[in-house]
């Protein structure tokens, strides 16, 4: 009997049918014994030649790593190689996890080689540890570092801790810590060159020590503050070393200008200035008045970046008919508060830049500052001298500010600006992409934009987004990236429309957000319900 048509069924045979194909098993059972007993006597055979191979192979290897290539590599060339393994955004940290220790983990002769070379530890993040324990240790690690930099220029950054506890001592149980790194830090000045501290004004007031002859290769200087906890006048008129001859690059919080003598300075040999301090931490320091910022302002001629916040004051605001000329300034980003507004747009419209190449304005500007910035005599002069002006962003954080108003100040920007971050309001985002791509009766605004930013995409439909981009690439002016922060869910795929532009090269960016439907969970009110939103279908 053939049970060939019950395989793969649920048939349940009966005990006589058992029998019979316990029958039909016999033979075929004895074959795949016959042939596991051939596979296991190959599998030896095989195993044999593996381990023989393995062997030949580890003693071939052994003889060509003796003359690869990497082994008679140039001294110098295998140093440039370990300088382009260094993070290039900021300073080295003491990991093991990046260069320049990691490189001394891989062998003895990569790390006789990363030892000595002071180039790979000029650059240094340290980061004083909020447990006291591990304060010496720490220590240690960073005067070990700092004695390979050899006589290195040194790029540091220290980030200090609000906490003062006792560092652990046999002669004295209540030395401060902060001193100890910073002292190390201070005794090594002769070779800073360029320095970024984040920590209280109590001690950075250390760097009080210092005079302008201390620091002769000091180029660029970053200090910042912990929240609420300012600069004193006490401290920022004694941070003599600020005077250094050399430093080209200067950022610190506004108290500390505000209590320097303008004539104490080198300004006329700074290329890049920041008067914002407590960004770090998200608390903006105390802004410097208007006149105060024009003082020093007049006095950089040399400066490429500027970054400033304004604030008010009693003081009427300055004549706008001699304006200050930044000839060389590319980079300007602007802060202001709501109350400041007039104070604002006196200094912005004092200010002549004529190479400006990116204006970034930003803050609180309320509805006082539309009716000023709007009129054709300040805003019209302030950005017909912008003939080059390529990137305008707005990033304001409380504007109220009418849609009219928005699109009423588009045309006097110049006709070069590439790259446009609309404000967070989408009220002006619906009617800003009707302006940038009117009907062809009307004259295209900004040909050469070729990015646009738009964080608050809202109430601006999907159409309405493919209809711009298509309406721009028909009129010979495409863009090249779109960003939108839609801010709600996803109603339709708009992808498949843009094929052709995207094809064509548009990058494209659209950011979603699910519908909140958490409060709709089949597991709301269960000890286990999921604390993420669950997608019902």
């Amino acid at each position: 009997m053939s049970f060939s048509g019950k395989l793969g069924t649920n048939y349940c045979p009966t005990d006589n049918e058992v029998l019979q194909i316990q029958g039909l098993l016999v033979e075929p059972l004895d074959k795949l014994s016959k042939i596991d007993e051939e596979i296991a006597e190959l599998q030896k055979s095989l195993n044999k030649l593996t381990e023989q191979r393995a062997h030949l192979a580890a003693y071939i290897d052994g003889y060509k790593a003796l003359i690869s290539p990497a082994r008679r590599m140039p001294l110098d060339i295998v140093q440039e190689i370990f300088m382009a393994c260094l993070p290039t955004h900021r300073n080295c940290v003491m990991s093991a996890k990046e260069a320049p220790i990691l490189l001394g983990r891989i062998c003895s002769a990569w790390r006789a080689i990363a030892y000595s070379t002071p180039r790979l530890w000029a650059s240094l993040h340290v980061v004083e540890p909020a447990r006291p324990l591990l304060r010496p240790l720490r220590l240690e690690a960073m005067k070990t570092w700092l004695v390979r930099s050899g006589s290195h220029p040194l790029s540091l950054s220290y980030n200090g801790t609000a906490e003062l506890r006792p560092l652990p001592s046999d002669n004295d149980a209540n030395v401060d810590s902060t001193p100890l790194f910073l002292r190390e830090l201070i005794a090594l000045a002769g070779r800073w060159e360029d320095i970024a501290f984040f920590a209280p004004p109590s001690q950075l007031e250390a760097l009080c020590c210092l005079d302008k002859s201390d620091v002769p290769m000091l180029k660029k200087v970053y200090l910042d503050h912990f929240p609420y906890d300012y600069f004193s006048s006490s401290i920022s008129s004694r941070l003599i070393f600020l005077r250094g001859g050399r430093i080209s690059s200067l950022s610190v919080p506004a108290t500390i200008l505000e209590h320097t003598q303008l004539s104490s300075l080198a300004w006329g040999q700074l290329t890049d200035l920041s008067m914002i301090g407590g960004e770090s931490v998200g608390t903006p320091s105390p802004e410097l008045t208007a006149p105060a910022i024009l003082a020093i302002l007049s006095r950089c001629s040399a400066l490429r970046s500027c970054r400033l916040a304004v604030k008010a004051t009693d003081d009427d605001p300055r004549d706008e008919t001699c304006p200050i000329e930044l000839p060389l300034l590319h980079t300007l980003q602007v802060t202001s508060r709501d109350d400041a507004p007039s104070h604002f747009h006196s200094l912005l419209f004092s200010l002549s830049l004529p190479s400006l190449l990116k204006f970034h304005l930003g803050g609180w500007i309320g509805a006082e500052a539309n009716v000023d910035l709007g009129t054709a005599r300040h805003a019209g002069r302030f950005f017909s001298q912008m003939t080059q002006l390529e990137d305008f962003t707005m990033d304001c954080h409380a504007l109220s500010m009418s849609s009219s108003f928005f699109i009423d100040a588009l045309p006097l920007l110049p006709s070069t600006l590439r790259s446009l971050r609309l404000p967070n309001d989408w009220n002006i985002t619906t009617s800003v992409l009707l302006a940038l791509a009117p009907s062809k009766e009307y004259p295209l605004l900004f040909p050469s934009l070729h990015s646009l930013y738009i964080p608050n995409g809202f109430e601006v439909s999907d159409d309405s987004i493919v209809d711009f981009l298509i309406t721009r690439a028909a009129r010979g002016s495409p863009l090249k990236r779109i960003t939108v922060d839609f801010q709600r869910a996803m109603l339709r795929d708009v992808l498949p429309d843009l094929g052709p532009l995207v094809q064509a090269g548009l990058q494209v960016s659209f950011t979603y957000h699910p519908p909140d439907i958490y409060t709709n969970s089949p597991w709301r009110g269960l000890p286990d319900e999921p604390t993420y939103p669950v997608l019902l279908r």
